[in-house]
């Protein structure tokens, strides 16, 4: 029908004569009740689908928040805190923060900031960890924050570039998200953005305003308009650390209850509000470790989200597929058009299999602990953390899961594109050859999207032996298992299951297993349905 629509107006329409043309496909009056019911079931069925992913993604949003509010309550790194009682106190560092800017100020470097009111026990939203301390924003900035520039005119096609409010509402900074202005602006400018700056919405909608970004990009890229403020955190605190505080609950309440004109226009904050905002601040070492456990927490959100939109799609997709059916001509036509197909390997995915491969040999290539047992492990635990599709068939072998066509079929692989050859005997099993590291660009290229995932399962188990990764392999491929089973978990049935899972496993005591399990909650290593 869409063929037949007329173009080249503002509006598109169809003739009566290309109406009446159309052909209808016609069933007999069975076959047509028989599909209206079907229909009607399917569209029950979506819109139930549609409703529990929308409950879904609410509880997402909601458990995004709480890992944030955890992180700067202290809450997340509770038990690092124990086994790292020798780190400076943050009233320390606070001191070393502001001799260093009296000295940047004193050779004229940076500004001088207007003195900040003292902080009252009023105002403090929570109790701090022990070593921490409540601090004003603007002393964990080199500078007081500034607004942007507001342009009149602007050209599409040429000029200076600068953000849109979008480049930052998402909580990551998209660079694609801009505009050009009719003006120049010199290089030395405060407008331009360096790398490490974090920008905040000063202005927009009471859903957006305070919401704040990091660029990493070169400077002198883009300059940002008035509704955005710019910080730039001083060389010991975390620009990422700062970003998750002004992210959290209570910051983000903290600039709607401060905004100007939220019930009557478009609510803005301005800077005083923004340099006297709360930051609980910790030392050095426990903000790093903050970053790294909230950063692989919300990479577990980022898959339940990526796993919703798939789900969404596939809503989407069952009414089609209905459709569809209903209107094929024979069978092989309907299951043509399913969109649940079974994943079915091509050429590609062998190769990024031997990619994945090749990238945790290389790293791993001088660790005597490394072997085939290992190599299948760490590739049975990435390709499950990750969620990603790879030709293997993980048996139940009395190693744990193994895939020994697989084993055998990376040697030869790697032995033929000159990167490693496998020494049966050797304390070092893979061998480089003159091409090995030649994978690394095409590893880049397929797996940019969980690199990070995978580098963090690879230290994981750098130094790790082949007990401990074939006891963590088996337990996750025992606790999947119960998950499939709609089993109600507990230690006591997960290693029930690790004993049946082979005579061989009895060698491992329940202590080692306990403990082996509370070690893979510690590091989030256990099925995604469970996360």
């Amino acid at each position: 029908m869409v063929s037949a629509t007329k173009s080249g107006t503002s509006k598109e329409s169809i003739n009566q004569t290309n109406f009446k043309n159309y052909e209808i496909p016609y069933f007999d009056i069975e076959r047509q009740n028989f599909w209206i019911e079907k229909l009607k079931n399917t569209l029950g069925l979506k819109d139930l689908l549609e409703d529990k992913l929308v409950h879904q993604q609410t509880l997402l949003k909601k458990l995004r928040q709480q890992i944030l509010q955890e992180a700067i309550e202290g809450k997340l790194t509770a038990e690092w805190r124990t086994q790292n009682t020798n780190v400076e106190p943050a009233r320390e560092l606070l001191k070393r923060i502001a001799a260093e800017k009296v000295q940047l100020v004193k050779d004229k470097k940076i500004k001088a900031q207007k003195p900040l009111p003292p902080i009252t026990d009023k105002e403090k939203p929570f109790d701090l960890p022990q070593g921490w301390e409540w601090c004003r924003l603007d002393q964990l900035i080199y500078e007081s924050p500034k607004n942007g520039y507001s342009p009149k005119t602007v050209d599409f096609q040429t000029g200076t570039k600068t953000l849109k409010l979008g480049a930052t509402t998402s909580g990551k900074f998209d660079a694609t998200q801009i505009k050009y202005v009719n003006k120049s602006i010199p290089k030395d400018s405060f407008l331009w953005i360096k790398s490490r700056e974090i920008l905040i919405q000063r202005g927009n909608s009471i859903d957006f305003v305070g919401v704040s970004a990091i660029y990493y990009g070169e400077g002198n890229n883009f300059i940002y308009p008035d509704l955005m403020m710019k910080l730039k955190p001083v060389n010991s605190i975390s620009e990422v650390y700062l970003h998750h505080v002004l992210m959290s609950g209570t910051c983000r309440e903290y600039f709607r209850k401060n905004a100007v004109g939220a019930q009557k226009s478009m609510p803005k904050i301005n800077q005083a509000v923004v340099s006297c905002a709360l930051v609980p601040l910790c030392s050095e070492p426990e903000q790093q470790a903050i970053v790294t456990k909230v950063e692989k927490l919300l990479a577990l959100c980022d898959q339940l989200e990526a796993q919703i939109t798939q789900n969404k799609t596939h809503a989407e997709q069952l009414m089609q597929a209905v459709l569809k059916e209903a209107f094929a001509n024979n069978e092989a036509e309907t299951k043509k058009s399913s969109p649940l197909l079974p994943f079915k390997p091509k050429g590609s995915d062998y190769y990024k299999r031997t990619l994945l491969a090749a990238e945790i040999v290389d790293q791993l290539k001088n660790e005597p602990t490394l072997g085939h047992l290992k190599l299948q492990k760490l590739i049975y635990l990435c390709q499950k953390s990750e969620n990603m599709q790879l030709p293997v068939n993980f048996l139940q072998q009395a190693a744990g899961p193994y895939d020994p066509q697989m084993a055998r079929s990376l040697d030869k692989q790697f032995y033929i594109k000159g990167w490693f050859q496998y020494q049966t005997g050797e304390m070092l099993k893979y061998k480089p050859l003159p091409n090995a590291g030649a994978h690394r660009p095409d590893f880049q290229k397929y797996f940019s999207d969980v690199q990070t995932g995978i580098q963090a399962m690879i230290n994981l188990f750098r130094n790790a032996k082949s007990d401990h990764i074939e006891i963590v392999a088996t337990l996750y491929a025992c606790w999947e298992k119960m998950i499939e089973n709609n089993e109600l978990f507990s230690n006591e049935t997960l290693i029930n299951r690790f004993y049946l899972w082979s005579k061989e496993k009895n060698r491992f005591s329940e202590e080692v297993l306990k403990n082996t399990i509370s070690w893979m909650k510690d590091n989030y290593i256990f099925p995604n349905i469970a996360k």
